[in-house]
């Protein structure tokens, strides 16, 4: 693209004047008015100006005319082709009459779309293109009704000079400028606001910058120009034209070198969170379609972070089926002025889970820092809709590093293109980061405990916390879990009260410690009691370091009756801090298919070997408490 002037900018200076500046601050381009440098019937003086164009170095890209579509009689427009061919300009800038678009009626904008092909027959003519200028109060006043004026126009000649309508929204504007992209025949920057006030490019830096992601996304090449420069910045011109050439500097990207492990895409509720973890802090963003979402805190661009968290609407991510993720090293953040580092961008193709049909889910839990033995676990899978971390991942969360345990192997499983849902585990409650790990982790808004649904699937998640009372010496006095496990109760009564989990094919539930290791049996039996009455497809723990299957049972005088199958189902060996440490390397995790049918549990190790395969029946209906 090439970055330019238009002479508009400094109506009381002379071409000559102008025409110096704009070499000297590097600009490439320049479009030259009519109505304050350039009468189109003076041909000679137009010859002139071309020449003094090339001299400079410059590209003449455009005339801008005060020729107006609809007011001005279409014969005179041949004196400004005219003129525009004798200093060199591929490109016409006209207007179009001063009544908004939504007053237009179906006759007045018919004879709008003649009188534009009476135009473009003479700019075919001499061989040049012609710009509607996007302004308001005219027909051009919102993207999508130019847009079809022109296609109703049909002449590739016809564009837009697209400037930004400073008393909309920025995102009135992005999504005009995405509107229009395929139409561009400029695009102006401006350092004036809606009200005439006056201000640095740099001001209005962060906008102008996602305008010209938009045009690099979309291929666009067209000049680009710096308008309306207020006169006492004559002399400030080159400080703005480098602005305006770090707005596309700053578009080139470079892979993630920033990025300690792959992004991990979290399941939370209806809605995915992105988590990716950065060595240095800055400021980042996702971006899925023509939509980006921002790290941001009301508005602010947050930019002293190394976890980022960037949550998307989940239909949007499985509609797209790719997201693209960014960070910014942000050296310096002062009033008004600002240093950053280059772009960093890593694109993922993304799978979502089928809407209905069958779902083929891997569980790892209690690796216990064995990420590569667990991982190869899961890709012996094939296949799979959605990974499921249940608990303690890292052996403990005594450091950032250990926090990162779930990145860790999410990243050797998925690589980031399918979602996943964490469940935290006993051992993930001990050490100095513990009461960090909510950042690194998909939660919903820090509680561990949440619903999630995919598919035909609903998934309720739970957490006990630590497997013992919280009175325990082991804890010094730093345990609070009978009060977090009392909550989880009232989210379960919710979840009964609203029933949508029974508008699903398949429900199930996720926990680390399973119904038989909960300490605490008076509570134990209120959470049972509130799962029966649910009675998911099958309760999936972990915590014992073992593989069974539990069928439902009876009741006691005590405890409740279990309406449905509990499957056990990790089992590290030969890992370090492990009752089973001395043996021989492996892990095996659990498979879950569901089908039409009901689950089929699989207990599969790191080297593909099944040990014990079971087929679950659908689940029945719920029924009331016990």
């Amino acid at each position: 693209m090439l970055n330019g002037l238009t002479s508009v900018a400094f109506c009381n200076r002379t071409v000559e004047e102008i025409v110096h500046a704009s070499a000297l601050a590097e600009l490439r381009a320049i479009e030259i008015s009519s109505a304050h440098h350039l009468a189109p019937e003076d041909t000679l003086r137009a010859a002139e100006i071309g020449a003094l164009i090339r001299e400079a170095g410059l590209t003449a890209t455009s005339y801008a005319t005060d020729f107006t579509l609809g007011d001005s009689d279409s014969a005179v427009f041949e004196w400004y082709c005219r003129a525009a061919v004798s200093f060199g300009a591929p490109c016409v800038r006209i207007r179009c009459d001063g009544m908004p678009s939504a007053k237009i009626d179906a006759a007045r904008e018919t004879f709008l779309v003649n009188e534009a092909k009476k135009i473009l027959a003479t700019a075919e003519d001499y061989g040049l293109s012609v710009a509607l200028e996007l302004c308001a109060s005219t027909l051009c006043d919102d993207g999508d009704r130019t847009r079809v004026f022109l296609s109703r126009v049909g002449c590739e000649r016809l564009g837009v000079a697209f400037r930004v309508d400073r008393a909309r929204s920025n995102e009135y504007n992005y999504d005009n400028l995405c509107e229009l992209a395929p139409y561009l025949k400029g695009i102006y920057f401006s350092t004036t606001d809606a009200n005439g006030s006056h201000y640095s490019l740099k001001a209005g830096f962060a906008m102008n910058e996602e305008l010209v992601r938009i045009l690099c996304e979309r291929g666009v090449d067209c000049p680009v120009y710096l308008e309306y420069v207020p006169e006492e910045d004559f002399s400030r011109l080159a400080e703005e034209a480098k602005t305006l050439k770090e707005l596309f500097d700053n578009q080139k990207t470079i892979s993630m070198p920033d990025l300690t492990e792959d992004a991990v895409v979290y399941l939370v509720e209806d809605k995915y969170q992105i988590i990716f973890v950065t060595k240095e802090e800055g400021c980042a963003w996702v971006r899925i379609g023509s939509v980006t979402y921002r790290d941001s805190v009301n508005g602010c661009v947050s930019h002293k972070k190394k976890v980022h968290r960037l949550t998307v609407p989940a239909v949007l991510l499985d509609r797209e089926k790719a997201y693209t993720i960014g960070f910014r090293r942000v050296l310096s953040r002062e009033p008004y002025k600002f240093e950053t580092g280059i772009r960093q961008e890593k694109t993922y193709a993304f799978r979502p889970p089928n809407d209905a049909g069958a779902l083929r889910i891997a569980m790892i839990g209690d690796s216990h820092g064995a990420y590569d033995m667990a991982a190869e676990m899961a890709r012996r899978a094939g296949e799979i809709d959605l990974l499921i971390l249940n608990g303690d991942i890292p052996d403990c969360s005594a450091t950032e590093d250990d926090l990162l345990g779930c990145a860790k192997i999410s990243s050797r499983v998925s690589g980031g293109r399918i979602p996943v849902v964490y469940v935290r585990g006993n051992h993930d409650t001990r050490g100095d980061a513990a009461p960090l790990l909510s950042e690194y982790v998909g939660t919903d808004d820090g509680r561990s405990y949440y619903t999630f649904r995919t598919g035909s699937l609903f998934g309720i998640v739970l957490d006990y916390g630590e497997d013992k009372q919280d009175d325990h010496p082991a804890y010094g006095g730093l345990a609070d879990y009978e009060g977090f496990r009392a909550r989880q109760m009232a989210f379960l009564d919710r979840i009964l009260e609203e029933g949508i989990y029974e508008e699903y094919e398949h429900v199930i539930a996720l926990c680390h410690v399973g119904p038989d290791w909960q300490q605490d049996r008076v509570f134990s039996a209120e959470w049972m009691a509130r799962l029966s009455a649910i009675c998911p497809d099958v309760f999936l723990v972990a915590h014992a370091h073992l593989v069974k299957l539990d069928p439902p049972r009876e009741g006691t005088c005590d405890y409740p009756p279990l309406t449905f199958p509990t499957v056990t189902g990790t089992r590290p060996e030969g890992v370090r801090g492990t009752q089973t440490s001395q043996l021989p390397p492996r892990f095996i995790g659990t498979v879950a298919d569901l089908h039409e049918n009901g689950v089929t549990i699989e207990f599969l190790d790191n080297k593909g070997e099944s040990h014990g395969k079971y087929e679950l029946p659908r689940r029945p209906l719920g029924g009331q408490i016990f």
